[in-house]
């Protein structure tokens, strides 16, 4: 077999994080757009803390699929 036509998995750890972090900044953001309440440990969080974590999670989920796309 040729090894330039085979397709491997690199790093699945890698995807896996990519495909979470994508996930938790999609959850922020439509905590953002419709409102939705967070309480932790019966503390509502404010929504700015949504919008911090939802760039955090989207940029680390960008720069995974940069990565793997090398």
């Amino acid at each position: 077999m040729d090894h330039e036509t085979t397709t491997t998995v690199k790093n699945p750890f890698s995807q896996i994080a990519m495909i979470v972090f994508a996930l938790v900044s999609l959850a922020h953001f439509l905590r953002l757009v419709l409102g939705w309440g967070i309480a932790f440990n019966g503390l509502p969080l404010p929504t700015w803390v949504s919008l911090v974590v939802c760039l955090l999670a989207a940029g680390l989920s960008f720069g995974l699929f940069r990565e793997l796309r090398k």
